[in-house]
């Protein structure tokens, strides 16, 4: 997930700018168009979550003892879908408030080491590393090993097998 954070406001309708802003996650973009009327951090806000067009985009405002904050992110995860804001036509509000803008959290694939060798995944999936076995990642601890330990269950697959069996058969006396 990627976050885009901006300086504080007194409010959600503080005007911040006029102009057009390009919004891309991954390879799709949209643009929003900020105007008299349109122009504040609710506006901005409401641009970008009823656009037709949203690639996969949230935007948040958060009121904080400093102010109200609009928090921009990409709602897919891996490096390939980070947010990239790209100003056109900016005034100078909208060019302070985006060179306000700082990253919270950068768009990040998961990485793991699985017998010495590096896999990464968009997600928190990781599948393929070991053929007909998927990780389903629930924390991060950089730098902790954690050992996993597969084996098989012998008994679960003959107790399938023996109440597809059992069905087998009452389905054949009646």
């Amino acid at each position: 997930l990627h976050d885009a954070l901006p300086i504080s406001y007194a409010n959600s309708d503080a005007v911040i700018g006029n102009g057009t802003l390009s919004l891309t996650v991954g390879d799709q973009t949209m643009d929003v168009d900020l105007a008299d009327g349109s122009n504040s951090l609710a506006g901005l806000r409401n641009a970008i979550n009823l656009a037709e067009d949203n690639p996969g985009i949230t935007a948040t405002i958060v009121n904080a003892a400093d102010g109200a904050h609009l928090v921009i992110s990409s709602d897919t995860t891996g490096a390939e879908n980070a947010l990239v804001i790209t100003p056109n036509g900016a005034d100078a509000g909208l060019t302070t408030f985006l060179g306000g803008l700082f990253e919270q959290s950068p768009a990040q694939d998961a990485q793991v080491l699985v017998d010495g060798f590096t896999v990464n995944s968009p997600d928190n999936q990781i599948s393929g590393a070991v053929e007909g076995i998927t990780f389903s990642l629930q924390g991060a601890a950089p730098g902790e090993i954690a050992e996993i330990t597969l084996s098989e269950d012998f008994d679960t697959a003959t107790a399938a097998v023996e109440g597809f069996v059992e069905a087998w058969n009452t389905l054949q006396d009646t």
